[in-house]
């Protein structure tokens, strides 16, 4: 959770938002996003990887799909909290 609190407070930087980080609250003028567990989309990647392993694909598809989605989510999750 830390690493994307730290990520986060990265990407909004870059994009111009003002902010102030203190461990897992990232505290802008109006409001205070405080990042949990639920906030790094681990659970979605661990349920997105069951499925890819259940499907009949062979492994060089599925760890293809696997990188790809797993980068995918991430990346999608950090604009999401952006």
């Amino acid at each position: 959770a830390r690493s994307v609190a730290a990520q986060t407070s990265a990407l909004s930087s870059i994009f111009g938002v003002e902010h102030t980080l203190n461990g897992l609250n990232i505290i802008t003028h109006t409001r205070t996003l405080v990042i949990v567990a639920e906030c790094t989309a681990i659970f979605l990647m661990i349920a997105y990887t069951a499925l890819i392993l259940a499907y009949p694909f062979s492994i060089e598809i599925k760890v293809l799909a696997l990188f790809a989605g797993i980068i995918l989510i991430y990346l999608l999750n950090l604009a999401r909290l952006v």
